[in-house]
This record gives structure tokens, C-alpha cells and sequence, in this order.
């Protein structure tokens, strides 16, 4: 794989690492140091363009196009790469999944789970980030007046904490749909969580070294913060 196409998978792979600290309190970080006390860096060459190829497991999302859009023209723009998402339907899974897998064709980066049909236990492995996020302009909010903007950040909490119920329900019936499959959620210890956020460690210096550190420190923080409420 060239360098492109690791650091969009660092990129693509940054929120399961930052998710360990979210899901479970921060964590430290760890660095490496050279004999001289000088931090390495690492340099892309970004010369050549080139395509990365994903797959994921889905039926295409509506309004897809225009996410793609707006992806590729950031990753053309910081990293000349593009980002080619093929998805694979849940009705063609069984089948698809492996022949796309054996067929030869170039395939970068492509979706995996322990899906509960083919396996008799799934581990709650909790490293995921649960982001329930809502997007708008400062400049636009700071341009309201104050009665407007009260509105709106009420508006706002409510629709948050609708959305979180949603959500939070949603998942309880995957579970309960997974454990009436006869399926057993295996949930591991502090310690082995514990012992998957020290595995980890070594993989933010490498995600400092390409989107620095000020955004790394900054995921961080806001994971503890809130993994803590």
C-alpha cells in the first residue's frame, strides 16, 4: 500500500482510536523519542494521484453523491487521492462479500464485523465513537439576536437528547435482537479494556504524524471530557 493510501486509512481509522479513550475514560498517549532528543516526522509524497478502494456493507444511503463529493475534493485537495466507496447490499452479503474478497480486484480498505448470524458469541469490544453530532456556522449564530439564538440552542438540546434516546434504543434491540438469535455478547473486563487502550498507544504517534497534534490533543480531551458525564 503507498503512503496515500495508509494515511487515509490512519485518517479513516483515527475515530476507533480515538474511540477507546471515549468509550472508556482517556487515555495517555505515548511518544518516541530519538537519541538526540529530536521528534521523526514523516514527509507524504503526494506527487502521484491515485484511487482508494473501499467497500462497505449496506444498501447505498441516500444523498450518498454528494458526501462523496465533498470527501474527494478535501482528500484532492490535502492528499491528491480520491476515495471510490462501493457498497455491497445486506441482500447479497453472503455471497458477494467473499467473491469480492477472491476475485483479485483492488480493494483498499473494506468494512468488517462478527456479524451474530455465523458466529456463536460477539464481544462488546466498545471502540467505536457514538457521535450524535449537529453542525452549523458560528459566524451565523453569532449574527442572531439574542432572543433567536436562546431558540435555537433549546431547539438544539432537545433535538440532541431526542436523538440519544433514539439511538441508545436502537441499539438496545440490536442486542436483543442478537441474544434472541442465540448469540452470547461477551463483555470483557476493565483490565482487557484496559489492555486495549495501552495496545493502541503506538498508533496515535502515528496519527500525529499526520494530521498533528493539536487535533489529536484536542479528540482527547473532548472524549475524556465527556466519557466522564
Amino acid at each position: 500500500m503507498s503512503n496515500i493510501k495508509k494515511a487515509v486509512a490512519l485518517i479513516l481509522a483515527a475515530a476507533m482510536v480515538f474511540a477507546l479513550a471515549a468509550c472508556k475514560g482517556g487515555g495517555s498517549t505515548s511518544g518516541t523519542t530519538a537519541a538526540d532528543g529530536s521528534q521523526s516526522e514523516t514527509t507524504l509524497d503526494t506527487s502521484k494521484e491515485v484511487e482508494i478502494v473501499m467497500y462497505f456493507i449496506s444498501d447505498r444511503p441516500a444523498g450518498q453523491d454528494i458526501v462523496d463529493e465533498n470527501m474527494n475534493k478535501l482528500f484532492k485537495e490535502k492528499l491528491n487521492c480520491t476515495l471510490q466507496v462501493n457498497w455491497i447490499p445486506w441482500s447479497d452479503y453472503s455471497s458477494t462479500y467473499n467473491l469480492k474478497l477472491s476475485s483479485g480486484e483492488p480493494i483498499d480498505l473494506i468494512y468488517t464485523a462478527k456479524f451474530y448470524e455465523c458466529q456463536d458469541y460477539v464481544i462488546e469490544t466498545n471502540h467505536l465513537v457514538h457521535l450524535l453530532e449537529m453542525i452549523g456556522s458560528q459566524k451565523t449564530m453569532d449574527s442572531l439576536p439574542d432572543d433567536v439564538k436562546a431558540i435555537v440552542e433549546e431547539a438544539a438540546m432537545e433535538a440532541n437528547q431526542y436523538e440519544r434516546e433514539y439511538a441508545d434504543g436502537k441499539i438496545q434491540s440490536e442486542e436483543d435482537a442478537i441474544t434472541e438469535a442465540g448469540t452470547e455478547i461477551l463483555v470483557p473486563s476493565e483490565e482487557m479494556y484496559a489492555a486495549m487502550k495501552e495496545a493502541a498507544l503506538p498508533v496515535y504517534d502515528s496519527i500525529r504524524g499526520q494530521i498533528g497534534d493539536e487535533l489529536v490533543d484536542t479528540m482527547l480531551s473532548l472524549a475524556e471530557k465527556y466519557s466522564a458525564e
